[in-house]
């Protein structure tokens, strides 16, 4: 037993030795790296194509660090820009010192209120509205700068940090250019000039007397509209397939999309064909006029009249104008 004693004391001292200096395979709490992140506390805005004077984006945040943000020197954005004008680098956007941060009552942190104009952005970046069109996109990148230096934003902040909503780092903001769409209304249609197809989208025989009627269109959001006959039927041939097919309606997902004043037909008809718009005209006035086209070969020419007499937006058009 004694024997066993000291065995048992010999392999503690060789412990208490070989632990009194441990060489961890890690970086203690201590020694680790204290960084810093601005945490959102509120965002709101947009980018609207045509709107850039009153467009913009504004937040706030407050900002953590291994001092509780007391050693945070600035929050800085640059801006970026994709779209039909060419790709343009970063520039410097923003820059908002500690001087200028206020303090959040709720936690004692710093924060900082910001605003990000489209029309500062574009003139960042030497462009003008003109140059611009809905779909383009301007990507600001945030960073925080410590007093010693250091720099933190998108490139060296975790994923966790950013989608967390615990945390809720704001480093990046796409800035979509977005359009205003209001097509929705009760509206008058004449069918004329319609051709049966030869089923291979070749121009048959003229056929038919001038159709007229009337449906809804149903704004369903981002620039996607349903068409709703009051009968029920909603034909992508506007009545064509009764008068010249001696057929039921050609019913089917029937509507139209707008992306930024490019209007077309959206869906296909009973048949599976799909129904294609071309040569737009009368935009800016109550009634519109375009020629369609299926893939049998079908076609007419449709008027849509506004019931409520306003006009039709100024800059609509289809995809071959």
């Amino acid at each position: 037993m004694r024997k066993i004693k000291n065995i048992f004391l010999a392999f503690l001292a060789l412990v208490v030795v070989a632990c009194g200096d441990p060489e961890l395979p890690f970086e203690t709490f201590e020694d680790l790296e204290k960084g810093a992140f601005a945490r959102r506390l509120s965002l709101t805005g947009a980018f609207t194509f045509g709107q850039a004077a009153s467009s913009s984006y504004s937040g706030s945040v407050e900002f953590y660090s291994g001092e509780q943000g007391r050693d945070v020197a600035s929050y800085d954005w640059t801006v970026e820009y994709t779209g039909v004008a060419g790709d343009r680098a970063a520039v410097n956007f923003l820059s908002i010192p500690s001087s200028s941060f206020g303090t959040n009552s709720d936690t004692g942190l710093p924060m900082a209120t910001f605003n990000l104009g489209m029309n500062d952005a574009l003139s960042a970046l030497g462009l003008t509205e003109s140059d611009i069109t809905g779909g383009d996109r301007f990507r600001f990148r945030a960073t925080v700068t410590l007093n010693n230096g250091k720099s933190y934003g998108a490139d060296n902040t975790g994923t966790n940090v950013v989608s967390s909503s615990t945390f809720a780092a704001l480093v990046l903001l796409d800035a979509n250019v977005v359009c205003v769409s209001d097509l929705g209304g009760t509206i008058n249609y004449s069918n004329a000039n319609m051709a049966r197809g030869t089923g291979s989208g070749g121009l048959g025989a003229a056929c038919g007397a001038a159709i007229t009627g009337s449906f809804d269109i149903v704004d369903d959001g981002d620039g996607n509209y349903t068409f709703s006959a009051p009968n029920g039927n909603n034909d992508q041939s506007f009545g064509m397939f009764d008068s010249c097919w001696s057929d039921d309606p050609g019913t089917g997902d029937r509507g139209m999309t707008d992306v930024c004043g490019l209007v077309d037909n959206r869906g296909t008809d009973k048949y599976g064909d799909t129904y294609y718009w071309t040569a737009l005209s009368g935009a800016g006035t109550p009634s519109i006029t375009f020629d369609w086209i299926n893939d049998w070969g079908d076609r007419g020419q449709v008027t849509l009249t506004r019931g409520d007499g306003n006009n039709w937006p100024a800059e609509l058009k289809t995809s071959d104008q």
